[in-house]
């Protein structure tokens, strides 16, 4: 037997100073318990930082680990508290793997079994072949040869645990399966070494300023994020969402006293009440636990009052007929998707709503109200990562421009410099190209050594065709 098949999951917790207050509220746990596990977390994070730190720094234990602490700590009396003490906390499955230091990265289990059904829900018992412990994955097709969802992995070498996206699939004529592990969470966080030429947040902020215009109380429609993978989709989807929800509390006229943020993912990557959303009203769903699919849960919105709608990733083409339906009754949805330029995001837009004519892309260009396309490089000498923008944006000379000449109007346009003065709407370009975005971020970036070399590649992408 190889070491693939020697893979076992244990069972890991994770404790915070609210994790203990709450389990002394309980009542459930004596107080010889509770010193003990306050014990073991000053013990571990003293050996981690050298002191106790911020005492609501989260750490992660094994079960085994706990299980031995307590045990050396307490009396008889108490032992019959431990299994009541593991209920208590939060606790998730990991599986034993090598955590590799970045954010992406593919790792192979012999397949030994087939899937299971457990508490009404498929689980992927093949990953641990004998061991019989099921990782909570769904599967994505009628042979269960695909399956994704949640993953929790412990690198029992390093001491690190991490939490993220999992994707899992069958390969070599059904021997294996290939894991494919998108990181969201770890502990300890490990010190980044990527070096951005923007953060996120200036990209966001100047593409929200070029979508709204500042004005954010009567805008609706769709908004497209589209990019390979990893390039910051999501994130600077999160970004307009919650800037735009910032402008909306701002303004006088937001419709609702507190913004309602309705969102369908599949499945759902982060709480946005986690993420500084706490003072927004916030409907995260998730298929298909709760919403059958993404037209039931259109159709439900209709009802909710969203201030936004974020439709998580649309990899179905047949559902931009939906999302540009539920754009034209005047709310603003905002998405991601996979594609390889501007053109290409607008090409599959105008193909499945069989937009051939120039009435048809009219209609689309008035639900449309932004298509952002996001390609990044990492600058070999500094290796300093740059992301820099393409945008089609809904003005009236741009959504001429689409009706009458369809995707050949898309070209790397270059917006008047208006001095800072309003820019008047009717006369911006429907498209922008990356030079633009290239030029306005290189105004805040701290690697001003390589601002031109920056501006050459995105004059290279644009002449490529955006």
């Amino acid at each position: 037997m190889n070491a693939l098949s020697r893979k076992k999951m244990v069972r890991i917790y994770s404790f915070t100073e609210d994790t203990i207050r709450a389990l002394d509220e309980g009542g459930r746990l004596s107080r010889p318990v509770i010193k003990a596990v306050e014990a073991f977390r000053n013990r571990c994070l003293t050996k981690r930082y050298g002191r106790l730190g911020t005492r609501r720094k989260p750490f992660f234990v094994t079960q085994g680990a706990l299980r031995w602490f307590l045990r050396k700590r307490l009396g008889r009396k108490h032992q019959a508290d431990i299994p009541i003490l593991e209920q208590s906390i939060e606790s998730r499955l990991a599986l034993v793997q090598r955590i590799p230091h970045t954010d992406d990265f593919t790792f192979f289990l012999d397949r030994a079994a087939t899937p299971l059904d457990l508490d009404g829900g498929d689980a992927l018992q093949s990953l641990l072949g004998h061991q019989g412990v099921p990782i909570p994955l769904t599967p994505r097709a009628e042979l269960d040869t695909y399956y994704e969802g949640e993953l929790w992995l412990w690198d029992r070498n390093a001491k690190r645990a991490a939490a993220g996206r999992a994707v899992a699939c069958s390969c070599l004529r059904g021997t294996r399966w290939s894991v494919t592990f998108r990181l969201q969470q770890e502990y300890p966080r490990r010190e980044r070494r990527e070096h951005y030429f923007n953060d996120l947040g200036d990209v966001t902020k100047i593409l929200h300023k070029t979508i709204f215009e500042g004005d954010v109380s009567n805008r609706h429609g769709l908004i497209v994020i589209a990019g390979r993978t990893a390039s910051g989709k999501s994130q600077i989807a999160r970004g307009l969402i919650e800037s735009y929800i910032g402008g909306l509390m701002k303004s006088s006229d937001g419709g609702r006293a507190v913004p309602h943020l309705v969102t369908f993912e599949d499945p759902i990557e982060k709480e946005f009440t986690k993420e500084g959303f706490s003072q927004v009203d916030c409907t995260q769903r998730e298929i298909p636990r709760d919403s059958k699919g993404l037209t039931e849960a259109l159709r439900n919105a209709l009802r909710q009052t969203p201030s936004v709608m974020f439709a998580g990733e649309t990899r179905d083409p047949k559902e931009w007929r939906n999302l540009l339906e539920f754009a034209g009754t005047g709310h603003l949805i905002i998405t991601t998707t996979h594609a390889g330029s501007l053109v290409e995001a607008m090409g599959n837009i105008l193909k499945e709503t069989k937009s051939r004519t120039p009435a048809a892309r009219s209609v689309v260009g008035d639900r449309l109200l932004s298509v952002v396309h996001i390609k990044s490089e990492k600058e070999h000498a500094t290796r300093v990562l740059f992301l820099i923008p393409a945008i089609w944006h809904r003005t009236p000379i741009g959504v001429k421009a689409l009706m009458s000449e369809g995707l050949s109007s898309l070209l790397p346009n270059t917006p008047p410099e208006l001095n800072g003065r309003k820019r008047n709407r009717s006369r911006l370009p429907g498209s922008i190209g990356r030079y633009w975005f290239a030029r306005e971020l290189a105004k805040k970036t701290k690697y001003s050594n390589i601002t031109e070399r920056v501006k050459e590649k995105a004059i290279e992408w644009d002449l490529e065709g955006i």
